[in-house]
């Protein structure tokens, strides 16, 4: 049997997804050899447990890779133009779909592309707006990523959204002794993501301005936005951060933001996330005879119970005793019952990974008893959320993941067209549900046909977390740290 080795290039769109393009470079047969070069080293192990699937199908190909962040794209066009292609390699979509065009294979025709989301598949087109030179990896947000703590420590009530609102945020932290920013200024995609935020707000053809800058028929000076805020912007953050900002990586970046030293970074998203919540869980535990076991209480809606260390082993034995003491477990001042009537209730949602050679492992624990005001469960999501989502949270979700009915897809196009033409949304069968929740934000906008799906999914997205705090067991309020510390001492006591 013939068969197709493929070279996929990974895409990052400028605005906020990141993609991948495929090439077919070479037939063979059974045996071959897939070389990848991708960068974003904190999906190192999914992508593994990806290649280990593959091998399920094809155990006669040895698929090699390699993995890099630092100064990603000049040692891909190293590897390029010295004739080492990658079968696999990652880049962004959109402008650098061209560049790379020569090394890609066009998908029109695949029954990939048929799967492919609209907004997608266009996103993978070269200049001429033709063909498919990428699939979608996954999706990314990026911004300002802030310690809420030292937020509320400088009395800062509300998150910046303007320059000026900024600039009064920076003056709090500063009278409260805070440093303002961590930059990360040494990471070459830092001043992309951050001018990319000034870019959209101050045209609503971004391409067509940058195109304009490259040619010589635009200049910066006819943008305002760009050439007063995003430069204004750099120097702020230079004058009230890092003292060294062009030295400063990713790693010091994390480290201050979770550390508490500097309250806001800049031009990072959401894979930072899980380096953040490693270096500062919401509070250390110990238990008892596993003391080499590192334990902690991460700063997250659901009750988790984070294990690290290096024996497998005994994280594994920590984490059934663990597991032991939770099913056993009444606590009816925190509204916790092992059992009602015979029906066991609590469980846990155990998530293991690797981590900087060290064996990581969350316990989140659960409970599914039901009351009158919620049949569905007193920790599943609550009525109020049920035109978003009724269904049960499971793993992915439960990592911060929504996965969402397919019925919000059409119900959202609905009620958009409804929003901008200031419509009845009780007057349409299908998104009556939604009056309600539309009403709690509403008010907070002015609602068009550029901005209403934005806005949705921002709104959607509260929702969600909303939903996950349904689903913790433990409460994020002093009250419900005390509970959860009680549990501690429970299966410490056993």
């Amino acid at each position: 049997m013939k068969k197709k080795l493929i070279s996929v290039m990974l895409c990052a769109a400028m605005a906020t997804t990141m993609f991948s393009s495929v090439a077919v470079h070479a037939e063979g047969d059974d045996e071959g050899e897939i070389y990848m070069f991708i960068s974003q080293p904190e999906y190192a192990d999914a992508i593994t447990a990806l290649i280990d699937e593959y091998k399920n199908v094809e155990p006669g190909v040895t698929i090699n890779y390699e993995t890099t962040q630092n100064d990603y794209p000049t040692l891909l066009k190293a590897k390029l133009n010295s004739g080492e292609c990658p079968d696999i390699f990652s880049s962004t979509s959109g402008k650098e779909i061209e560049t790379y065009k020569e090394y890609s294979l066009d998908l029109t025709g695949q029954p990939l592309v048929d799967a492919m989301d609209d907004n997608v598949a266009a996103a993978m087109k070269d200049a001429n707006g033709e063909g498919c030179y990428g699939m979608a990896i996954k999706g990314n947000y990026f911004g300002l990523i802030y310690n809420q703590d030292l937020l509320d420590k400088a009395g800062v009530e509300k998150v910046p959204e303007t320059m000026t609102e900024l600039k009064d945020c920076v003056e709090k932290l500063k009278a409260a002794d805070i440093t303002p920013f961590t930059s990360g200024y040494a990471e070459w995609w830092v001043f992309k993501h951050v001018f990319q935020h000034f870019a959209d707000a101050a045209s609503d053809d971004v391409q067509k301005m940058v195109a304009g800058f490259e040619d010589g028929s635009d200049s910066l000076e006819n943008y305002p936005i760009l050439t007063d805020n995003f430069f204004e912007f750099i120097d702020l953050v230079k004058d009230n951060g890092d003292q060294k900002p062009l030295e400063t990586d990713l790693s010091g970046e994390e480290a201050a933001l979770a550390a508490g030293k500097a309250a806001i970074m800049i031009g990072q998203g959401a894979w930072v996330e899980s380096d953040l919540m490693k270096i500062n869980p919401d509070l250390k535990i110990t238990f008892a005879g596993y003391e080499d076991v590192e334990a902690g209480i991460v700063k997250w809606p659901m009750s988790v119970i984070r294990l690290d260390g290096e024996d497998p082993d005994k994280i594994i034995e920590l984490a059934d005793k663990i597991l032991g003491a939770w099913r056993g477990y009444t606590d009816e001042d925190a509204y916790i019952f092992a059992e009602t009537d015979g029906e066991p209730h609590n469980t846990i949602t155990p998530i293991a990974r690797m981590r900087d050679g060290k064996y990581e492992m969350d316990l989140v624990l659960r409970n599914n008893i039901t009351t009158e005001e919620h049949p569905l469960g007193l920790y599943h999501p609550w009525e109020q959320y049920h035109n978003i989502k009724k269904e049960n949270i499971g793993l992915i979700e439960v990592m911060g993941l929504a996965v969402l009915p397919a019925r919000l897809k059409g119900e959202m196009e609905e009620l958009a067209e409804v929003l901008v033409a200031g419509g009845d949304i009780k007057a349409h069968e299908n998104i009556a549900k939604h009056y309600d929740w539309v009403q709690t934000f509403i008010g907070k906008y002015d609602i068009n046909a550029d901005n209403v799906h934005k806005i949705l999914q921002d709104e959607i997205g509260d929702v969600f977390a909303k939903i996950l705090e349904c689903a913790g067991v433990y409460k994020r309020d002093e009250a419900g740290k005390a509970a959860f510390l009680k549990f501690v001492d429970y299966v410490n006591a056993q």
